[in-house]
């Protein structure tokens, strides 16, 4: 409720104590069985006398042919779905349907589980509302056959003893003494500093 309606609702509400008291007295009313009665006439007395008629056309829209009231006013909680396209809701297990079997959908997407007293239990997923069906326990996924394939490779070997890069004999990866004195000779070259001097 807005602060507009609000304000206008708390003055009608005032208006009506303040007349109501002064025409029950008026009228000697003294149960609701009488006020209920009297209230049939004095409602009508009353419009005609405070009513306004709104300016303009009304604001007020229709609805969209897609657009379904009972999915938008509802309670909606989120859910990720397992492997077979299930999830659990209030320790209860639930699985989207289609046509009368499991829809097909992508583990572990999430969803939106719809609950009202008019709709039951429906689940909203990529942009399409899907009725559930009870499952009477949890169903079992199936092994993801990737990461089984993962889980048995074997680690690489350790170099062997004869390996090149364990020998620091000729024919292997060693240092050599003169490396430092060639890395000098081309630093101190006119020529690696000056491309010009060709």
């Amino acid at each position: 409720m807005t602060v507009c309606v609000k304000g206008r609702n708390e003055r009608l509400w005032g208006t009506l104590q303040d007349r109501l008291i002064q025409e029950f007295s008026l009228n000697g009313i003294k149960d609701v069985e009488s006020a209920n009665k009297f209230m049939a006439g004095y409602i009508k007395k009353f419009n005609r006398r405070f009513s306004v008629v709104p300016k303009g056309e009304p604001v007020f829209r229709k609805l969209g042919k897609g657009i379904n009231l009972d999915y938008i006013l509802c309670s909606k909680i989120s859910r990720k779905l397992d492997g077979g396209s299930a999830f659990s809701y209030r320790r209860k297990y639930f699985q989207l349907v289609s046509g009368g079997k499991p829809a097909a959908t992508i583990p572990r997407s999430k969803i939106s589980v719809l609950t009202s007293s008019r709709i039951g239990i429906k689940a909203s997923y990529s942009g399409k509302v899907y009725s559930v069906a009870r499952l009477e326990a949890r169903p079992r996924v199936a092994k993801d056959i990737f990461k089984e394939k993962v889980g048995r490779r074997k680690l690489p070997k350790k170099p062997a003893a004869s390996h090149p890069w364990r020998s620091s004999y000729p024919g292997g990866f060693a240092y050599d003494r003169s490396d430092p004195d060639i890395a000098k000779g081309l630093f101190d070259s006119t020529l690696a500093w000056n491309p010009d001097n060709q």
